[in-house]
């Protein structure tokens, strides 16, 4: 009777633990585009009711930013894990697994904070 080596995580599953770790960054890239995108056609800074995020041309921009707010906290973070588990036990131990969580969960945080704290109230403009 032979051993069978162990099994290799399958590459599509490495792809969606990378690309989920890359999400809140993607959100926050996202919405500061979309800021960035609204001073430059309108001259100046947004600014909370001045003008509605609605008014501007960018209608699949501002659908961008609006699903990634929505999907990004929940249910990003259960597939995270669906995905870690999937993955072999002994995969996740890694350097690059470990870095791929660690950013995860930094980004993550960071998305979090920055929303909190609202630094130039660009989260207010949006969602008045």
């Amino acid at each position: 009777m032979t051993v069978s080596p162990p099994r290799r995580p399958k590459p599509v599953l490495w792809i969606t633990f990378w690309c989920l770790s890359f999400l809140p960054l993607g959100a926050l890239a996202a919405f500061y585009g979309f800021v960035l995108r609204a001073r430059i056609a309108l001259g100046t800074w947004p600014s909370p009711y001045h003008p509605d995020p609605k008014d501007l041309p960018f209608d699949l921009h501002a659908m961008t930013v609006w699903l990634g707010t929505f999907l990004l906290p929940i249910p990003s973070l259960l597939a995270y894990i669906v995905v870690a588990l999937l993955l072999r036990p002994d995969s996740m131990i890694r350097p690059r697994a470990r870095f791929a969580i660690v950013f995860y969960f930094a980004s993550l945080v960071s998305w979090f904070m920055l929303l909190r704290t609202d630094p130039g109230r660009f989260v207010e403009w949006f969602f008045d």
